[in-house]
């Protein structure tokens, strides 16, 4: 074979072979040129070849473990060791002094024996499997040493936990591993803070971002966050009920009749909690249903009439310290709001049992309803439960003052 051209063909495919090394360390980025990686956080260990220096020194050569192609390593191997071959074949043939400046073989590969270096390989495969720590491998020494990566995780420091990432002291949301922190300068914050447009919660003594729970923030108010940490707006379940929290501020409505984001209007009582039954608001009594909570209109139900807007126009509502009447009459909703109570109410109620049976109807004579009130003098021809009831309640307290008294007087003279 000519020499000249042998000598061509050894340097194309010296070229071609640093060509598949620089790609391969363009790559990986990671591994100097005479030292060998084992392992890689992103990827498996595969093999890189490359080359530093070759025309000064051919004991540079170096083989490391990163992130390159496995198929163009695997073809690179496979040229050196032909290129190798080639070098002992065209020495055998009185070539070996033009060759020996571009033939790379493997025993030039640095002073360590192949058995020696195979050995270490394994070795330091087995410490990455073990420990997930990158090893790599001094190709002149063929010892393994742990790589030193940039810090990344928490420090002490003087006292102080920092978490690091990258080398740097971490700025924030991120992830440890195990929970979600947000950090300003390393250091973890706590309570509620606003992140990416929107607000968490962080515990005050893990600093873990909080799930599903409804806190109270430094400053006294409290605020719902989600399953995903993020702060809760609109109605929400919560503790077997439903809450609604002000889009704007966050906070819950108490005492409000609140639009939802889909349109529907629910009422919610004065400790937030959503309110189903009769109820009073802006005035009036409305009736909302157990089930979906929505207000009831055009409808008969438990004694009470509503009308077409959802409004009682008769019935009678009580509490402990007041009663309420609500009733119509020539087309007019009429309501009164009786404030007697306790021993006062009870003796009411016995008065009108014993003149009419507690009916509204009742009539005799000129007396007529539940307290045979004369229609002409004191209900002036306006006979609803409305004007019954505040009729009653205007004679009794300007004549005996109390409904205990005209109970006393009843109990006397069969009448009052």
């Amino acid at each position: 074979m000519d020499i000249n051209k042998s000598n061509n063909l050894r340097a194309y495919k010296y070229y071609l072979i640093a060509g598949v090394t620089l790609f391969s360390l363009s790559i990986s980025g990671v591994v100097s040129a005479d030292q060998k990686q084992i392992g890689d956080s992103d990827s498996t260990s595969t093999t890189v070849i490359s080359e530093k220096n070759t025309a000064s020194n051919t004991n540079a050569k170096s083989i490391g473990f990163g992130d390159s192609d496995e198929t163009a390593v695997s073809n690179a191997s496979d040229a050196i060791i032909s290129e190798s071959n080639n070098s002992n074949d065209n020495s055998e043939s009185g070539s070996s002094d033009q060759s020996s400046s571009t033939a790379v073989n493997e025993s030039d590969l640095g002073d360590t024996d192949a058995e020696t270096l195979e050995n270490n390989e394994t070795a330091a495969k087995e410490g990455y499997m073990s420990s997930k720590q990158p090893q790599v491998i001094d190709r002149i020494s063929a010892e393994s040493t742990p790589r030193v990566n940039a810090l990344s995780g928490w420090k002490d420091d003087s006292g102080i936990n920092y978490f690091y990432k990258n080398g740097e002291k971490a700025n924030g949301y991120l992830n440890d591993g195990s929970h979600w922190y947000l950090f300003k300068n390393g250091i973890r914050q706590s309570d509620v803070q606003k992140w990416a447009g929107t607000y968490y919660y962080f515990d005050h003594s893990s600093y873990v971002r909080v799930d599903n729970r409804y806190v109270k923030s430094n400053w006294g108010d409290w605020y719902l966050f989600g399953k995903d940490g993020r702060i809760m707006t609109d109605v929400q379940k919560w503790a077997g009920t439903y809450y609604y929290f002000n889009h704007k501020t966050y906070l819950r409505a108490d005492n409000s009749y609140a639009k939802s984001n889909w349109g529907s209007y629910y009422l919610f009582g004065k400790d937030g909690r959503i309110l189903t039954g009769v109820q009073k608001w802006a005035g009036s009594y409305y009736y909302f249903d157990s089930s979906s909570y929505l207000k009831k209109t055009n409808i008969k139900i438990n004694g009470y009439t509503f009308n077409k807007s959802g409004i009682m126009v008769s019935g009678v509502v009580r509490s402990k310290q007041s009663t309420y009447y609500v009733d119509q009459h020539n087309g007019m909703i009429e309501s009164y709001t009786s404030y007697v109570s306790g021993s006062n109410l009870a003796a009411k109620e016995w008065i009108s049992l014993h003149e009419s049976g507690g009916s509204y109807t009742a009539r005799n004579g000129v007396c007529y309803g539940r307290y045979q009130l004369n229609s002409n003098y004191y209900l002036n021809g306006n006979y609803s439960v409305v004007n019954q009831e505040k009729a009653a309640d205007g004679y009794v307290s300007g004549r005996y003052g109390s409904w205990v008294n005209a109970k006393k007087f009843w109990l006397a003279h069969h009448w009052y």
